[in-house]
């Protein structure tokens, strides 16, 4: 299991994020990562995301069908105030 990104960077990101609430009129931040896994069974991903959702009711729990070998990827994006 590989943590995306790496605890390190994700906390760096996350201090970040608290810094700019901290110093600029910003109210607030969504941060994320996930964990990427292989396995040799097939995953039943209904399940894994119940079980997921079902311990985790504070956030936002969701899975998206990706084509094999493709990545979701999250680009920032400067807004102007």
């Amino acid at each position: 299991m590989e943590p995306v990104p790496e605890p390190e960077i994700y906390m760096e990101g996350v201090n970040q994020a608290l810094e700019k609430i901290a110093t600029e009129s910003i109210d607030k931040i969504v941060v994320s990562r996930a964990l990427d896994f292989k396995t040799k069974e097939q995953v039943d991903v209904k399940q894994l995301l119940k079980n997921l959702a079902r311990h985790n009711r504070q956030g936002y729990t969701f899975a998206v069908d990706l084509p094999k070998k493709k990545s979701l990827r999250s680009r920032e994006m400067p807004l102007k105030k």
